[in-house]
This record gives C-alpha cells, structure tokens and sequence, in this order.
C-alpha cells in the first residue's frame, strides 16, 4: 500500500513540472505528395465594369400653329418650332388644301422656339396657310427653295402645321355689273379699290380666258366709284374682262404687259368678268365672190339672228341673194353662199330676227331687219372687184419664217417673199401657194442668207403647173391698175 502511493506521488510530481515550462513549437515535416507535375495556376484578370455613357434624346421635329388674324402688318405668330439643327420656318400658300407658294420665311435655331414671328405680304394670304420645317443644307443663312432647302421630312411626311387667318384688311377689288355698251363704247365700272396707284384695263375673251386689250384707264389709291373706260367697241366679244394693275416703276405710264403687274389675292390676279350687249357690227373684207361664196370676218349678235346679204342697186340694198345663220353671241368666218349670177360690184349686209320658227329664215312674214334704238342702222358694204390684195407687217422671224396675216386672191397664186422689189430687184427667199379668196396668217419659209433689212410680200400668178411655182416662167407678178401688188415690210430684231 505504501510502495502505490510513493509511485503515485512521483508521478503527480512529474505533470506538474511539465506544467510549467512551455514546449517550443517544432514544424511538423513537409507531407510528401505522389510525383505527379501539377502546373502552376494562371493568374486571369477580371475586366473593369464599362462605364456607361447616357445616350441624347433624339429631337423630333415639330410644329405647333395656332388660327389667328392677320392684319395689314402682315405679322403672324407660330407657337412652338422643334429643329434637330439650324433650319428655315416657311409660310406657304395653300389653294384648294394644296400647298403652294412660298409667302415667307425666317431662320429658326436648334432645339426649341416659341412664339416666333414673321411677316407676309397681307395681299397674297390665302385664308389657309401651311407652316414648313425647312432645311438649311445650301449656303447656310440663304433661303435656297426651290434648291437645297427642301422640307424637312419626319416619317416620309414634311413636317409642317396647317392654320386658318381672318384677313382684316380691305383687298384690291372691283365691281362691274352686266350692262350695255352703246356706239360711244363707254364701259361703267362700277367700283374699284386700288390699296395703291394703278391701272383698271378691260379685255376681250378668248374661249373663256383674256383675250385682246380694249382699253384703259389710270385709277388713284383707294376707292374709285362709276368709272367710265373707251374701249373699241367694234373689237368687244359678249363676255368682258376688268384687271387691276399696280402702277409700276414709270408713274403714270401704262407698261402692260411687260412692267406694270396685277394685283395679286390670294394668289390669283384682281380681276372681274362681266356681260355686254353690243350695238349691231359686221367686219367683212373687200373680197371676190368665189364659187358663190363669200366669208365674214366677224358678227356679234344679241341672241339668235340671221346675216343677210343683198344686191347693190344705184348704192342701195335692193333684193337678198343669200343669207346665213348667226349663234347668239361671237361669230367668226361666216361663210354666206349667194347667187352667183345676181352678184354686183357692191354687196350689202344686214342682220334680221331670228323669230318663229327659230333657225328657219322666213323673211319677208317673219325674221325682219333688227332694230337698234328703234332705228334702222346703216348696212355694211363690201367690194367684190376690188381684185387681188395682201396685208403684211413688220415682224420678227420666227422660225425662219415670215406671216402675211391677209391674202386675197380673186384665183389660185403665189405670196413670194423677195430680198427686193419686183421685178427684177433681189433674190427670192421663200414661196408660199394660195387658193382663191381670202387666206388668213399664210407663213412663208425663207432663205435667210441673203435677205436685207427690208423684205417684199408680192403676188404671183399660178398659170403654169397648178401648185408649182414656175418662175421665170408662166407665173409672174401680178399686177392692178399697172401696179405689181407688193408690199414693202421691215425685219425686226
């Protein structure tokens, strides 16, 4: 039992000084591994996060216009303008919800504009007008359109703002009502007001367009009332035709058509149409009755009537040898078939009803001369002897041609063109072949290299071969009273 508890005791002695002093760390040995070459790792870099650069907006064009008034300033006002770059703001004209002309204009910058003012011509809106969006891609700061600066496009579609103007200013205009012109040729107008100096002009018609100027008269600024304009009467058709002109840079001095310009509103010229009922006229030239026919240059009548022609007797009309119908209104050429055989030196022409039954000539009974006034006007009178005769002007070539507007042969011959006077002087430059009776505008091809300044028109005979010029030969000058018929006229430039 002793010999135990001196072994325990040792042994408790033992722990306890291990107890107090510390071990020192000894590395345990490197573990070994199996011979098998592992290679080193590869570092791999990790890529930075991008940095992200916000994209713009992208500016849409735009238009934004409001209906306002337009008053004799011509200022008008465009709500808002959007513009991806520097463009043009463009006021057009619209006719019949198209767009038309341009009115005006002004630059607007990038980005957003509001309330931008620009001014038109008062006269020339339309109570319609269309805004554009215009591109500035020419020389930049000049408005180049029609050119460079075509519409800018969103979508296929110009970008553009329709808006409607109440026009507060008082317009050119004039007032004529249907009426008739009497032998003094005195045309009423009733009113005119001009915003500045200008021209009050009446035309003929021409198949419902202007025709030929009748006359004119000078009208101050502002309102001109009862305007009494001369016109030649003889030369009126059944419908006329009032134009207002601005007078232009020679004050006072008519320069129509090439200075003096109408009017313009709403894009179109201030003009007016207006009836007239004309006193009875007939132009008829001196001709020769060929194969029983004469023609008549010219009849306006009022309403349905009848041209009626009579034999001369001691300088009176005496009995109807052919008679012709006239349309109401205008009538040109009128061919008139009469007898032959009763044709005298003289002819007369008179115009008669057209009663019951209408287009059926029943005179004497019915279709009596017509009355102008309650009188009896005087017959036109015509020459059938007067022979062969030509009427040509001075004019310019066209073409290489020359015109004679009349021609008027008693027989097939020749208007012959001639660098002198026959019948022996210059060259001939040019042929043309006429039928007998009157020939109108007959236009000659001539040879330019050796005419003068001075040209002659003379008639020919065609006696040899029918339409073949046979010259020198059987056709020759053609002559009256001794005279060659021949007609001196000048080239112009």
């Amino acid at each position: 039992m002793k010999k135990f508890s001196f072994v325990f005791f040792v042994l408790f002695l033992g722990l306890a000084a291990c107890r107090q002093e510390e071990p020192t760390a000894v590395p345990s040995p490197a573990p070994e591994f199996a011979n098998t070459a592992v290679p080193n790792p590869t570092a791999t870099a990790i890529p930075a996060a991008p940095t992200l650069t916000p994209s713009p907006t992208p500016i849409h064009p735009a238009i934004a216009a409001e209906d306002q008034t337009l008053d004799e300033d011509g200022v008008l006002t465009i709500a808002a303008v959007t513009a991806p770059e520097d463009a043009w703001l463009v006021i057009h004209a619209q006719h019949d919800g198209q767009v038309g002309e341009v009115l005006g204009f002004t630059a607007v910058a990038a980005g957003s504009s509001h309330d931008i003012t620009l001014t038109i011509d008062p006269l020339q809106a339309t109570p319609r007008l269309t805004a554009i969006l215009h591109q500035d891609s020419g020389e930049i700061g000049q408005f180049e359109f029609p050119g460079a600066d075509a519409p800018v496009l969103e979508g296929g579609e110009a970008v553009s703002a329709g808006f409607s103007v109440d026009i507060q200013v008082k317009l050119p205009a004039i007032e004529a009502a249907d009426q008739e012109i009497l032998e003094d040729g005195l045309a009423l107008i009733e009113s005119v007001y001009a915003p500045a100096p200008g021209w009050l002009l009446i035309h003929a018609d021409e198949d419902g367009a202007v025709g030929p100027l009748l006359g004119h008269i000078f009208v101050n600024a502002g309102t001109s009332e009862n305007i009494l304009v001369p016109i030649q009467w003889r030369q009126a058709t059944p419908t006329l035709h009032a134009i207002l002109l601005e007078d232009g840079d020679r004050p006072t001095r008519l320069d129509y058509p090439d200075g003096d310009r109408p009017f313009i509103v709403n894009g179109q010229p201030v003009m007016t149409s207006f009836k007239v009922t004309l006193p009875p006229d007939v132009f008829v030239l001196d001709q020769p009755v060929v194969n029983g026919k004469i023609e008549v240059e010219r009849v306006v009548s009022d309403g349905p009537a009848w041209l009626v022609v009579y034999f001369d007797e001691n300088g009176l009309p005496a009995r109807i040898i052919g008679s012709a119908h006239l349309d109401d209104g205008l009538n040109e050429q009128i061919v008139v078939e009469v007898a032959e055989r009763a044709v005298t030196d003289q002819l007369h022409i008179q115009i008669h009803n057209d009663d019951e039954p209408i287009g059926e000539f029943t005179f004497p009974g019915a279709d009596e001369p017509r009355l102008y006034h309650g009188r009896l006007p005087f017959p036109t009178t015509f020459q059938t002897n007067l022979g062969n005769y030509l009427v040509v002007q001075d004019q310019a070539l066209v073409e290489q041609s020359v015109t004679a507007p009349f021609v008027v042969v008693n027989a097939p011959a020749w208007l012959v063109i001639r660098s002198g006077a026959a019948p022996d002087e210059g060259d001939i430059l040019g042929t043309a072949w006429l039928s007998a009776g009157i020939n109108r505008n007959v236009t000659v091809d001539i040879e330019t290299d050796n005419a003068n300044e001075t040209l002659y028109a003379v008639l020919y005979s065609d006696l040899g071969e029918p339409e073949q010029f046979d010259f020198p030969g059987d056709d020759v000058p053609l002559a009256y009273n001794g005279r060659i018929i021949q007609s001196p006229f000048t080239l112009l430039p």
